[in-house]
């Protein structure tokens, strides 16, 4: 039976190994203009990325020695992710992985593809820096878990003298409540940060306020470039000035 899925499974590599690089080309504009020289450079490019300043738990990485730690993409995903959404991220893990022989393929494919991505986010030669940004091919994965944890606890006691018990009424009120569990503690994150919605972080830092006391970077690449920061330039600098900015 192994050896027959495995040989079906086969024809699933053809299209996985060859059609993601045929879009990736195809989809990006500046490929369409001497096609082999620009995709020559974007290789370099990739290769030779030079280290970028990072700031997190109270310490300097990147600027030289050290490179910022393995374990970067777990912190930051510990500390921006609603802890309502995290722990069911983490349920839903736990549960496919003790329940693995009843767990259906797709809690397993789930769990090996966000294993598997976050091992490849975590390797010492992995860039780190800029927070979530680097490793988002993860969070699709991880959002599907939340969906297979909040299945799993909304089929609890199903086929069971629990479930029989349970009138229809009594279901609708345990998913109902789930559902507000969830967007109740996504919403009150929201309102809590607001307005500064890009600059997240959890209570279990301490919010914005915390993650800044523990050395988090609370802001990324031009998120206060605004109207306010331009007028100031504009009132302290002389006329054609210049500035150089990283």
């Amino acid at each position: 039976s192994w050896s027959w899925h495995r040989r079906a499974g086969r024809k699933n590599l053809y299209p996985v190994s060859f059609l993601p690089p045929l879009f990736f080309v195809l989809m990006w504009p500046w490929f369409c203009h001497e096609t082999s020289t620009q995709l020559r450079q974007y290789i370099e490019f990739a290769i030779g990325h030079p280290r970028q300043g990072l700031l997190c738990l109270n310490n300097r990485w990147n600027f030289g020695v050290p490179p910022a730690p393995w374990f970067y993409p777990l912190v930051i995903t510990a500390v921006s992710t609603p802890p309502v959404t995290l722990l069911l991220m983490l349920g839903g893990a736990v549960v496919t992985l003790a329940f693995w022989r009843r767990s259906t393929t797709i809690a397993r494919l789930l769990f090996w593809s966000v294993l598997v991505l976050f091992i490849m986010a975590c390797l010492p030669s992995t860039p780190k820096y800029d927070g979530l940004r680097l490793f988002f091919p993860v969070l699709p994965f991880l959002a599907l878990m939340v969906g297979a944890m909040t299945h799993f606890l909304l089929r609890l006691g199903h086929d069971k003298p629990l479930h029989r018990s349970v009138p229809l009424t009594g279901k609708q009120a345990i998913a109902a409540a789930i559902v507000v569990f969830l967007a109740g503690g996504s919403v009150f994150s929201i309102a809590r940060n607001h307005p500064r919605e890009l600059s997240y972080f959890n209570s279990w830092v301490g919010g914005l306020s915390g993650a800044e006391q523990r050395g988090f970077e609370v802001t990324y690449w031009c998120d206060s470039l605004d109207e306010e920061v331009l007028k100031e330039l504009n009132r302290l600098l002389p006329p054609n000035a210049r500035l150089k900015t990283f």
